[in-house]
């Protein structure tokens, strides 16, 4: 409200001012706190009448038709409230009547004859029957003639009656018991009314001492005595004194730390305060966008702070100032706050809509405002309460709002906010600061500042006595003109309607119901005809077809309202469509019920409805609803606002009590849980959701606790435990949702130790960002593989099990094959000597001659003598060799020069070189032995040096290709040797040098006799 925080923020004088009042408030407060503590067993207020002397000629003052004789002008049925009588000097001849009027009404009448005092006490209380406003009157006559009189207004409460449920009621008045400007009084007051809440302010200032120590004396009793009343506490945490510097206002971390602290310090304190609301009207004191930071900021730490404290601490943000006044407009503000993420760290967000002028009892501000507010909740991704802990009018003189029109306005408001799911509202505020009319600020009150009841005072008590514990419906056309809502109370339906013109008197026929006017009088059926005007009027004992009227009604409207707001959304979406048209058409017919229908009938109705919010999730999944979390989540809220009808209807049809409240608590605590386990993920939507749940399973839960019987008991237990299953299906679809959105974004890939051809094992390892738990392999991530094929891994991430499978192909451990040679054999250039070499991932196949590599083609045949080696080298690295020789395949024939006999082949036995040899005389074979020569036999092995010598005397020395250590064989001594001799290490003697022409070219000897010595050596090797 503009206005109100001047209050706050006062100059050092005035605060030293109210220092000094508040000190001398505190000793008279402590005087009547003792005063009242001594009587409180029975709350007598006594009030003396002492008259000396009734002088027969003493003229009666009329000026004493003001006087106040009792000591409070507001009595409380069944407290006691005593006139005392002293009256002394009486003539013992004189007859006296006392006589007692209350509304003009003689209620008591004593007589006194001859005595010369009377001493009396009377419970004037006992006489009182109208709550309001009564006038009482005493008179003293002497022989029939007046004496003495007063009179005095006296505003009479009955004692609010405690309703079924009503301690789940929100609503309730702003009040300054923290600032000493209401008094006990009101409090007392307020416990009467029926109001289950007051919101009041806090300030750090006024708990902390110079020591730094805390002392919450200033709120303890008022706080205790609203909580053993059953009255919850909104306190408003405004500055933190001066760690606000001196704009009062935060605007550093330095300043939130003390803000926590102070928030923390109250809360600890307090442990039965459950909501707090972070500021006033911040709107009208944070104005730049660096500012409205430092607030968002402020509402972030206090919901952390809080929640740690208590998770059902519900934390308050906005409270904005919604008049064309406020120095940053309430739409502006609140979206600032969302753009700031205060969305994640708040409960409910609060405005003042305050709708006040005197002319307009249609409200037709106060809609759209609501309309506004609610529009920006929902398309933040709604499920936050709205809270209006502000509103109400003033009476003040320039607006010309009568006192009579701020009873209707309250009473028409809060029907209309609650219309409207406005979860909590405090009406501003009990009492006016003062008594000058020309204020505004100081006329809000449903209190006159002398504790006097204003009429809005009685018609907000009226309307709690109707309508606490009772489920509102929704609205109906009960006739042109007229605006009504519908309750359901104690089972039945309730009506509060009203005419919207001004000017206009509105009448309906007045059979079979009862009605009564805004302040609980009956309205008679005199003509069978009940007018009605702007001043509401409540209706009971009506026909039940007004519930199935009042759920059709609201539940179309939203119908309506969600298909215009999400048409594009909607769009292609046919079997969305027609589920909302089949629900349309549902409640078009339920509009025409009468009488009622079937338990299961109205819970699979509710049902249906929810699927189609599930069925919105599964398309979002499936990738046909492309859409943003904030509005998947601002189309459930409105889903759940018309579900709130559904809940209306299974309430009304359910009569057992048959309820699984179990399986909704399960279900509860699956989302929950889902929510721990994965605190990496921070489910936005889905934690609102799930709150909400659990706030209908609660009051489900507490319902069925009772011992109490109702007849809207087992229906409320049903509907909202139903209500609760439904939306924790939601929740947890819709955080499977953002699990889904995580897997995504953290895909799980295998990486390999290579990818490349190779012949080593190949390792696959699992890798990915995401929290993930493998449930094979030893919980191992990696697999070794030896060889090429297939390995899947099984793993968990957030809860759901997939597999991955690894594939290799690339280990090679086998080398290529080498075919057409084989590895030592000698072969002749004339077998056209061609290998081969075979792999699938065959790199390079390469020749050696002699050691060197040359240079060679695949499938070339080999002429050349020479030690050859083949290697075949695969991509893998594995490779293939074989060694093999090739030579000239030794000519049989014996070359003869010189008395030489060469070519002769190692291990050539006699026999085979008789064969071989071609000599046309005869000849022996003679070898000298230790200076012994012996003739050869046909087996003995021919060797170099032998002589052959025929029978003409010709002398021949046989030599042997490459034996040179002339035993006839050719083997490594014979290579050594050559190689000795070729390093220059040794000399050959004549038969030497003859033999070591192993090729026989007659050349000098060179590097190829020595390689066709080691070729004779191999071959011999090949075929042993």
């Amino acid at each position: 409200m503009k206005g109100k925080n001047k209050k706050v923020f006062l100059t050092e004088q005035k605060q030293e001012k109210i220092k000094i009042y508040l000190t001398i408030f505190l000793i008279i407060f402590a005087s009547i706190f003792a005063f009242i503590t001594a009587y409180q067993s029975t709350k007598i207020v006594m009030t003396s009448i002492e008259l000396s002397n009734l002088n027969s000629d003493q003229e009666v003052d009329e000026s004493v038709n003001e006087i106040v004789f009792l000591d409070t002008n507001t009595l409380i049925k069944g407290q006691e409230y005593n006139i005392k009588l002293n009256i002394n000097n009486l003539n013992v001849n004189s007859t006296y009547k006392i006589q007692f009027y209350i509304n003009n009404i003689n209620v008591k009448e004593i007589v006194y004859t001859d005595i010369e005092s009377i001493n009396t006490t009377i419970n004037i209380a006992e006489y009182f029957n109208i709550e309001g406003s009564n006038d009482i009157y005493v008179e003293i006559l002497e022989n029939d003639v007046r004496k003495y009189y007063k009179n005095q207004k006296i505003y009479f409460v009955i004692p609010y009656q405690k309703q079924f449920l009503d301690n789940y009621e929100e609503y309730g008045v702003s009040t300054h018991f923290a600032y000493g400007i209401d008094g006990t009084q009101s409090l007392e007051l307020v416990k009467q009314i029926g109001a289950k809440k007051v919101r009041d302010d806090c300030l750090w200032k006024w708990i902390i001492k110079e020591d730094g120590q805390y002392s919450f004396t200033r709120y303890d009793k008022w706080i205790k005595e609203c909580s053993d009343n059953g009255i919850s506490v909104i306190p408003i945490m405004f500055g933190p004194g001066e760690y606000a510097g001196d704009d009062n206002k935060i605007s550093s971390q330095e300043e939130i730390d003390g803000y926590i602290e102070f928030i923390t310090a109250f809360a600890k304190h307090y442990p039965q305060i459950l909501e707090y609301e972070i500021w006033n009207e911040p709107n009208d004191l944070y104005t730049s966008e660096e500012d409205i930071m430092w607030y968002s900021k402020a509402v972030e730490a206090s919901y952390k702070a809080l929640k740690q404290i208590n998770p059902d601490i519900r934390v308050i943000s906005g409270a904005t100032d919604t008049s064309d006044g406020a120095k940053v407009e309430t739409l502006s503000f609140l979206n600032s706050m969302m753009n700031n993420n205060v969305y994640l760290y708040t409960d409910a967000i609060s405005f003042h809509p305050y709708d006040v002028k005197k002319d307009n009892l249609t409200n037709e501000l106060l809609y759209n405002k609501l309309n506004s507010h609610q529009n920006l909740i929902n398309q933040n991704g709604g499920f936050i309460y709205s809270y209006a802990t502000e509103y109400g009018t003033s009476t003040h003189q320039p607006w010309g709002m009568t006192e009579e029109m701020q009873a209707i306005k309250i009473v028409t408001q809060t029907s209309i906010l609650k219309k409207y799911n406005v979860k909590s509202g405090c009406v501003y505020n009990v009492r006016n600061y003062g008594n000058n009319i020309s204020t505004a600020s100081n006329n809000y009150g449903i209190l006159n500042y002398d504790y006097t009841p204003k009429p809005a005072y009685y018609a907000l008590k009226k309307y709690y006595e109707n309508t606490n514990g009772a489920e509102y419906i929704g609205t109906i056309d009960l006739a042109d003109g007229l605006e009504a809502h519908v309750y359901n109370k104690d089972g039945k339906p309730k009506i509060i309607t009203w005419a919207t013109d001004l000017d206009a008197n509105i009448d309906i026929p007045h059979s079979d119901f009862d009605a009564k006017d805004l302040y609980g009088n009956e309205i008679e059926n005199t003509n069978g005809t009940l007018t009605v005007t702007t001043s509401p009027v409540y209706l009971d004992n009506v026909e039940n077809k007004y519930y199935y009227q009042a759920i059709s009604n609201m539940a179309i409207e939203k119908y309506q309202e969600f298909n215009e707001k999400f048409g594009s959304e909607l769009e292609g979406l046919s079997n969305i469509q027609e589920n909302i048209k089949n629900q349309i058409t549902y409640m078009q017919n339920l509009g025409k019920i009468e009488t009622g229908i079937l338990e299961n009938d109205a819970i699979n109705a509710m049902k249906k409805h929810f699927d189609i919010g599930t069925q919105l999730i599964d398309l979002y999944k499936q990738g046909t609803l492309n859409i943003e979390y904030v509005k998947l989540s601002s189309m459930l809220d409105m889903l759940n606002d018309i579900g709130n009808s559904y809940e209306d209807l299974v309430t009304i049809s359910v009569k057992s009590g048959d309820v699984d409240l179990q399986k909704t608590y399960n279900a509860i605590q699956e989302v929950e849980k889902l929510i721990e386990d994965n605190q990496d993920i921070q489910f936005v939507y889905p934690e609102k959701i799930i709150q909400f749940s659990k706030d209908y399973y609660n009051e489900a839960e507490y319902i069925n606790s009772l011992e109490e019987e109702n007849p809207i008991k087992n229906g409320i237990i049903a509907s909202k435990n139903q209500h609760s299953e439904l939306l924790a299906g939601w929740a947890y679809d819709f955080a499977d949702l953002y699990i889904q959105e995580y897997i995504k974004n953290n895909p799980v890939n295998i990486q390999y130790s290579t990818t490349e051809i190779t012949n080593k094992d190949v390792t696959a390892t699992v890798v990915t960002n995401a929290d993930i738990k493998i449930i094979n392999n030893s919980s191992n991530n990696t697999y070794t593989f030896t060889k090429n094929g297939k390995f899947t891994f099984e793993y968990e991430i957030k809860g759901k099990q997939f597999e991955i499978t690894a594939t290799v192909n690339n280990i090679d451990k086998i080398a290529p094959v080498i075919k057409g040679v084989e590895q030592g054999q000698t072969y002749f250039t004339e077998q056209k000597v061609i290998p081969n070499a075979t792999d699938e991932n065959l790199k390079d196949v390469s020749l050696y001659l002699n050691g060197v590599k040359v240079n060679y083609v695949l499938g070339q045949a080999i002429t050349i003598e020479g030690l050859y080696k083949i290697v075949a080298t695969d991509i893998a690295g594995n490779s293939s060799s074989i060694e093999f020789q090739v030579m000239k395949k030794p000519e049989e024939e014996y070359i003869i020069n010189n008395n030489t006999i060469k070519n002769i082949q190692y291990e050539t036995t006699k026999s085979r070189f008789d064969k071989n040899i071609i000599l046309y005389e005869k000849y022996k074979i003679e070898r000298n032995v230790n200076s012994k020569t012996i003739e050869l036999k046909d087996t003995d092995i021919i060797a170099s040096g032998d002589i052959l010598t025929t029978s003409s005397s010709k002398k021949y020395t046989l030599i042997v290709a490459g034996d040179l250590t002339k035993d006839g064989k050719v083997d490594i001594q014979d290579f050594v040797r050559m190689r000795r001799y070729l390093l220059g290490l040794r000399d050959l003697d004549e038969i030497e040098t003859l033999t070591a022409d192993a090729n026989v070219d007659g050349k000098k000897l060179s590097i190829s006799d020595y390689i066709r010595i080691r070729i004779l050596i191999l071959n011999q090797l090949s075929h042993n």
